[in-house]
């Protein structure tokens, strides 16, 4: 899911993850017309993670010095780099490379 939203971020993903689109509609129309049930937890941690890595990665590009952007968000940055590191790792074995 950090892999996905990252790829969704940088633009390696034209289509939003699925954890991005359920959340959308959930947003608009609410979790029980949407799904015909509540959330899991599971399911809000995934969207929210989701979310999370794309807002940390828009704030980050908005950022004209990324150092000091990590600095004052070092959750963000974590988040961030792991999400990168995952995504990389899978496009490197997907690529046989």
């Amino acid at each position: 899911m950090k892999a996905a939203a990252y790829a969704y971020a940088d633009g390696s993903l034209e289509t939003p993850p699925k954890d991005l689109i359920l959340l959308g509609y959930i947003d608009r129309f609410g979790a029980q017309n949407v799904l015909g049930r509540p959330l899991s937890g599971w399911e809000v941690r995934r969207m929210m993670l989701s979310e999370r890595v794309l807002r940390a990665y828009n704030d980050r590009q908005r950022s004209n010095k990324w150092a000091e952007w990590a600095e004052a968000n070092p959750e963000d940055a974590q988040l961030l780099n792991e999400a990168m590191l995952i995504y990389e790792k899978h496009r490197m074995a997907n690529d046989g490379g």
